[in-house]
């Protein structure tokens, strides 16, 4: 059975985006300069996790995830384990999100966050 997902009518937007769009509506630039620079020195990090060998299922590394997943609710919109997962999947997809953090925390933090996440989401289920 092939089953398609319905297009979401015009003007409909899931819960979070409508959150992130709440949270963001009456930031600054400074404000936003502030969040992003906060956002990437969590990315920097996992990296110096990564550069001391801690393995991705370790206390620290759990601890720095869920750090981020506090962060994204904090800033953006409340990360589920599902969602936090999916951005696992795009920190580590290559391109402009694997470039940015690996640019931040050195090469392969990307690839080592999702990794975390993962592991952390398959915890929380």
């Amino acid at each position: 059975m092939n089953m398609q997902r319905r297009p979401r009518p015009p003007g409909v937007k899931p819960a979070a985006y409508k959150e992130f769009e709440e949270k963001t509506r009456d930031r600054s630039p400074e404000e936003y300069d502030e969040i992003n620079h906060d956002f990437m020195e969590l990315f920097r990090e996992f990296g110096e996790l990564k550069a001391q060998n801690c393995s991705s299922d370790s206390t620290e590394v759990q601890g720095q995830v869920q750090k981020l997943r506090d962060f994204i609710t904090e800033h953006f919109y409340n990360c589920t384990p599902e969602i936090l997962e999916e951005l696992g999947k795009m920190y580590a997809g290559g391109g402009a999100f694997t470039e940015t953090i690996d640019g931040r925390g050195g090469k392969g933090t990307a690839d080592f966050t999702s990794q975390a996440i993962n592991i952390y989401a398959g915890n929380q289920a």
